[in-house]
């Protein structure tokens, strides 16, 4: 399950997220960084995920390496 957390942007983000498939919570303004953190930990808790792996949207980091990162932790394929 990828969980994707809008803060507030004006662009297609949560157009484009749901599409994908992902589950979204929409900030309806920019509340920043520490809360949209909060909104994915309590939404993470809530849902009984298993692993949590945080990537903001700047491509700062690789998606392709969740998998490399997850892999020790899991006895099965979880995508």
């Amino acid at each position: 399950m990828v969980i994707v957390v809008d803060d507030g942007s004006t662009d297609e983000t949560e157009n484009i997220s749901k599409q994908m498939g992902a589950y979204v919570i929409k900030h309806p303004e920019n509340r920043g960084y520490g809360a949209a953190l909060q909104t994915i930990f309590s939404t993470a808790r809530n849902l009984n995920v298993d692993a949590l792996i945080i990537m903001d949207a700047d491509g700062q980091h690789n998606p392709a390496d969740i998998e490399k990162v997850l892999e020790p932790y899991c006895t099965e394929q979880m995508w």
